[in-house]
């Protein structure tokens, strides 16, 4: 019944998973510089967020970003707002 349905697997690309997991501890601080830095704090938060998802959407597949955003306690909102990109 369900043999055609193809699900994901999590992979990592040209990275290790301790390297990955310290790029996703670094997105979590700078969410939370977005949220409550002062203004240029926010600004310069945006700029890292870009380079920083950049790099990692170019060595994790989605559900290996999803997995590991969950196993470090992202909220939902959180990766509603990264994957809504």
């Amino acid at each position: 019944m369900f043999s055609d349905i193809h699900i994901e697997q999590p992979t990592i690309h040209d990275k290790n998973g301790f390297e990955v997991a310290i790029m996703l501890e670094k997105m979590v601080m700078i969410l939370g510089l977005i949220n409550i830095g002062t203004p240029a704090d926010k600004a310069k938060g945006k700029e890292e967020l870009v380079k920083i998802e950049k790099e990692l959407m170019q060595c994790l597949n989605r559900e290996a970003f999803r997995v590991a955003a969950i196993n470090i306690g992202y909220t939902k909102e959180e990766l509603k707002e990264v994957f809504s990109k």
